[in-house]
């Protein structure tokens, strides 16, 4: 059986993500950290033009890093609970992976690269991997910008990607 796949492409605001991370106190600069992460997606994306589901979905995970040198290597184990949509009622819950590394330029800058892999999120698509290389620029100790592009390897991975990730520490 031969499908006749078409492309399209579409513009517009993506769903809101919030997110609280806890980071678990350190006995050791020697020893492993670890933070637990908890997020909300709000639906602001339009579900009809295909950017959103139009639902509410909850995600948690645990990010695991370590310090060699001045180069930070760091890990993510997390899941996906997916609100049912009546647009797309396909979607499931989903597992992620994600590896990669932080290298400082300077004192507010540094770059790094993530390898992302996630779980299919419907019964109608696949699983995605993508690497995604970023730069990040804390103008004070609090606050950080992300800016980041993406590569996808899948079918179901977006060819390119660019965003920008707004982070706030207290």
């Amino acid at each position: 059986l031969e499908q006749d796949l078409q492309t399209t492409r579409t513009r517009g605001v993506g769903d809101t993500l919030l997110s609280a991370t806890y980071q678990w106190p350190t006995y050791s600069e020697n020893a492993v950290f670890m933070d637990l992460g908890f997020e909300v997606k709000l639906p602001t994306a339009d579900e009809y033009a295909g950017h959103g589901t139009g639902e509410v979905d909850y995600g948690v995970q645990l990010d695991v890093y370590k310090l060699l040198g001045t180069t930070t290597l760091f890990g993510t184990l997390g899941y996906k609970f997916r609100g049912q949509s009546t647009l797309f009622d396909q979607m499931s819950d989903s597992g992620l992976v994600s590896l990669g590394f932080s290298q400082p330029l300077s004192e507010r800058w540094s770059y790094g690269v993530i390898y992302d892999f996630r779980e299919a999120a419907s019964t109608s698509s696949g699983e995605t991997h993508e690497i995604l290389p970023y730069l990040s620029w804390s103008p004070v100790p609090a606050w950080s910008v992300m800016f980041y592009t993406a590569k996808g390897f899948t079918q179901d991975s977006p060819d390119i990607a660019v965003g920008a990730q707004l982070g706030y520490r207290w």
